[in-house]
This record gives structure tokens, sequence and C-alpha cells, in this order.
């Protein structure tokens, strides 16, 4: 159990200065600021990591993700740890195994501000009301898995200043998890004054409505009459009880009708495919902004949609269905705009999958879709060129965004000269588009190296053959981490397809340090910077080309770096794209 403090600043001239002063033993520092002067550093105990921003929130959010601890602790520029804060910390965690958050005491410099140490135990939501950011600590796995972000529209440096760690363990509870408070100390708060607090005014109240109605809908009324009436001695004397509490609900109101979701994002959420894998990345960075139906349930998917399209000015599909073609239908009944997000081509992928007729279902239901719909964004932009010369007819309707990266940790591979197997892994299984067989076909020529081939996905047409080579490690279903943990383990990811809208496994290939040898005709092309001829396969049923180019991947010790600014290419800036290109189509 490891522990990092992720440290939120402004502006900082000197990270070892700040590591000194805040007594820490690891931790993630996030710098804001408008001239980027510090360089990061990714490695060692302490990381830090610059960006051109604001808002308190948006730089708890990029700590969490720049993370690589079991327990993080949330800290600002003016905490100083106690010398053993890890070991109280992990006791924490120790004495209660189920917890996914703590929050510890936090003591006040000036010893004239009374911080009461509460009873210790299981917090409740009025209870999270009382607890500061630089309480909390939490697993970040549960926070991960269960898609928690603070709400970078309140903290520090946003429009709405205060209330983002209550309105974070809000969230945390209504994802049913479990927070308890433990009353030691774990640091100490340097400062005696908020940078944000300029006295109880109708704007603070305002914000403080808006607080209250994201923490709760349905309960936010009877927050702002408790806080009226429980700290009336504090503000009293500037503002009337009655007035705070109608700017409290004035503030509520408004955040409210600000709140309108314009996207309805439709698509699998719950399988493992690929369209499920993108729209499960998007979600965190969409959320916000789109109505999304999270469940497979043919009772709860049809009220969700018909509750909701209604609040939407966008409909965006991400998976084919002959309920979404209905959804569709429907969308453009309301004179509402249709946006097709296009994983793939079946009208290809069954011809070169030798599908038969009969088994061809969504042959239909994708034609109805492209003519449905008012915008069709290809997930690539070589996919969306293809599209347009496929389809001269209604080529103004195919844009692209790129599908986005996961930043993995990865590791430089380096070959030994006396190891003796050499690990190659595909994806697509017996897929006759994926063409695996004849990889096959090419390892069984190498003799003077010992090659282990690891294959993932259906049997398919040609899963069988492919098996039947005693090289051969064969893998049908693997959840999503199985197949990336597969290949931490290769050296060498191949992807002969024939056709390829994107090919996001090539991309995690690359995130997980595999060299990669692939076919012209790939969509993630379109993000690779730099790749040489070696790497490429210009006959995917060549079989001598690709044991040759096998041959001179093994000799190979060079290290590459396939992507130039991997950043420009994350979930979170693709997602941002994906909006725009929705609201365009809004308007």
């Amino acid at each position: 159990m490891n522990v990092e403090v992720l440290i939120s600043t402004m502006n900082l001239r000197e990270q070892k200065e700040l590591i000194k002063k805040s007594n820490t033993k690891s931790s993630v520092i996030i710098n804001q600021t408008e001239n980027i002067t510090l360089e990061d550093i990714t490695e060692g105990k302490h990381r830090l990591y610059s960006y051109q921003e604001k808002g308190l929130s948006r730089s708890r959010n990029k700590a969490i993700k720049n993370s690589r601890a079991d327990i993080c602790a949330i800290s600002d520029d003016d905490i100083r740890y106690e010398d053993n804060y890890e070991e109280i910390i992990k006791e924490g965690y120790r004495k209660y195994p189920d917890a996914d958050v703590i929050a510890f005491y936090l003591d006040n410099v000036d010893k004239n501000i009374n911080r009461p140490r509460r009873k210790e135990g299981k917090i409740n939501f009025l209870k999270s009301m009382q607890i500061k950011s630089s309480q909390i600590t939490f697993k970040r796995k549960s926070i991960v898995e269960k898609s928690i972000k603070f709400k970078e529209r309140f903290g520090a440096g946003s429009e709405l200043y205060m209330g983002e760690e209550n309105i974070f363990l809000a969230d945390c509870l209504k994802a049913g998890l479990k927070i308890y408070y433990i009353p030691i100390t774990i640091a100490t708060t340097q400062e005696n004054n908020s940078s944000w607090f300029r006295g109880y005014n109708e704007y603070n109240f305002n914000v403080r409505g808006a607080a209250y109605y994201e923490m709760s809908k349905n309960l936010y009324p009877l927050l702002i009459l408790q806080f009226a009436i429980r700290k009336t001695n504090l503000y009293a004397d500037v503002v009337k009880p009655l007035d705070a509490i109608k700017y409290m609900f004035k503030g509520a109101n408004q955040y409210r009708k600000s709140l309108k979701k314009r996207i309805y994002f439709m698509g699998d959420f719950c399988s493992n495919t690929g369209p499920a894998i993108v729209n499960k990345n998007y979600y965190p960075y969409m959320q916000e902004d789109a109505y999304v139906c999270k469940t497979n349930s043919k009772v709860i998917r049809p009220l969700h949609f018909i509750f909701n399209i209604f609040r939407s000015d966008v409909l965006l599909i991400s998976c084919l269905s002959k309920f979404h073609i209905k959804a569709a239908k429907l969308t453009k009944k309301l004179n509402k705009k249709v946006v097709y997000l296009m994983h793939g081509y079946n009208k290809v992928e069954y011809y070169l999958n030798e599908v038969p007729e009969d088994k061809r279902i969504l042959r239909n239901v994708e034609e109805e879709m492209i003519s449905i719909s008012d915008k069709i964004i290809c997930v690539s932009e070589k996919f969306c060129e293809y599209m347009k010369n496929e389809r001269k007819d209604i080529a103004n309707k195919f844009e692209f965004v790129n599908n986005g990266i996961e930043i993995l940790e990865k590791p430089i591979k380096k070959r030994e000269d006396n190891e003796k197997t050499y690990t190659i892994i595909s994806t697509g299984g017996g897929k006759k588009n994926k063409n695996n067989l004849t990889v096959c076909k090419a390892i069984s020529k190498i003799k003077d190296f010992e090659i282990k081939y690891i294959v993932i996905g259906e049997l398919s047409t040609e899963g069988e053959k492919i098996k039947k080579y005693n090289f051969v490690e064969y893998y049908e279903n693997l959840s999503h981490e199985e197949v990336l943990n597969k290949m931490y383990e290769a050296d060498l990811y191949i992807q002969n397809s024939y056709f390829e809208t994107f090919g996001l496994a090539i991309i995690e290939a690359i995130e997980t340090g595999c060299k990669i040898l692939i076919t012209e005709n790939i969509g993630a092309l379109s993000i690779i910077d730099n790749i040489e001829e070696n790497m490429l396969i210009n006959k995917n049923e060549d079989v001598e080309e690709i044991c040759n180019k096998i041959k001179k991947m093994i000799n190979c010790r060079k290290n590459y770096k396939y992507i130039n600014d991997i950043q420009q290419y994350t979930w979170e800036a693709e997602s941002k794209r994906l909006k725009n290109k929705l609201l365009e189509s809004e308007e």
C-alpha cells in the first residue's frame, strides 16, 4: 500500500522548496501557470506536471489522473504533513479495510482557530459537509472505477469558487463508496485566511445554493435551510437570514438552468467490444454534457431515452441496433440532430470476414443509420477519407475525430541477447479480415529463433487453423485489462488486417512498450508520426515479406517513439473535439 500526496499550486518557482515545506515523502504536484518555466518531472517519488490553465478542481483531477498510488491524499501548497503521516494513513485503511475514503484531522498553525475533533466512524451525507479538502484521502482505484471527478465548475479559480470537496464526497456516497473519519492529525494548514473567501455577500450565498443543488437535486432545499439556521450567527450581522435563503435559492435556480445537457450519448457501455471500450473511455469526459444510459435493460433504456431526448439538442449514436434506428427516427421527428459515431463499415467487413448473407443482420441497419444521420463522425482521419471516397454521394456528411489514447505506464523493453523466446501478439482472433493465419504461416518459416505467438479473439473462420500451430497461445475471451497484461509480455504487435477503421489495440500495444508491424490501410496511422518501411506490411498475404520483416524486428534493438505529442490525442482531448463536432451540428 503506497501513499501519494496530491498537491495543487500556482506559478511554482522552486519544486524542492515546496517539497521541503510540505514535508511529503511522495507527491504529485500540479502547477497551474500562465507561462511554463519548470520542466515536468515524471519519475521518482516527487513528480511535477505544469499546465497552462486555472481552477482548483481541474488541478485535483489532473493529480488523480497522474497518480500511481494506492492511496491519495488531497493537499494544497499551504499544508505541512506530520512526520509519520504515511503510517497514520496506512493504519487507517488497515483498521477500516472496507473504506474507500478516509478523512483525518487537519490542524491549524493558529491554535486560536478551533477545529473540533469529531467522533471516529462512518461518515454520512450531512457529516461529509463538515470535511475540508485537505482532510481527504482515498483509494485511487475506487475513485477511478466509479468515474468520480471533482466538478470543474466549482472550486477556487472557477466561476463557482467553493464547495468542490463536499460535492466530491457526496458523489462518492451516491456511488456507494464508504467514507470514514479518524480524528488523528495528519497535517497542519499554514494559512489563516482563505484565498477565496471575501465575506458573506449575495454572491457567496448564490454559490452555496449552486453547490447544494449539485450535491443533491432532491435535498438541496433542506440543505439551504439547515445552513441558514445553523450558521445564522456567522452572517446575520451582514445579511438577513431570509435574504440569505433567498440568495441561495436564486443561486441553485441559476445553476439548475445552466445544467441543460445538450447531448444524448447512446451506445454500448457494458460489453468489451471495440465500440464499448471507446464509449467507456469517452464517458468520464462527456458525462457533464451528455445524458448516458449505461444499462442494457430493455425496460430502462427506452424510458431513459424518451425522458431525456426532449431535453437534448443532439443525439449521438455510437453503436448499431434496431432500437438505435427507432431512437434516431424519433429524434428527427422532434426536429433534433442525429450524429453517428462510425466505428466500422459492415458492408466491407462482412465481405472480408466471409460472413454468410443470412448472418449479415446489421447491413440494412447500417445503411439506414447512414441515411438518417445528419453527420457521420469517423473514428480516424484515414477512415474518413475512405468513406468520402466510398460514398461520394454523401461525402459532405463525413467528418472525423480520431480515437483517443489512454496513457499507460510504458516500460522500456530491451531484449537481452541471451533471451531465447521472442513474443508476438495479435488481436482479432480468427476473423478473416485480421489475417492472423498468414502471420502463423510466416512465423512457421522462422527456424533460428524461438517464437511464441499470442492470438486473442473469437475463433470465427480461421481460429481453429491458427490454434493448430504449436507456437500459438490462443485466448478467445479476455477482459480489456487481461489483454493489456498480455501486451506487456509481448515484444512485437502485428496487425495484418485488410481493413481497419482505427485499430485501438495498435495504440495500446505501443503504450505497453511493443514494437509494431502493421498494414498500410489502418486508421491508427492517422496519429502515428514516426513509421518506417520495415514496420509496414505492403502485401498482407505475402508470407515471405511478413517473415522477413518479423526477422528484422527480432534483430532490432532500437526503441521507437511512434507518437511525438501523445497528450494531444488523449481521451480528454479527443472528447473536447467530439463535443465541438456535436454542438456544431446543432447550430
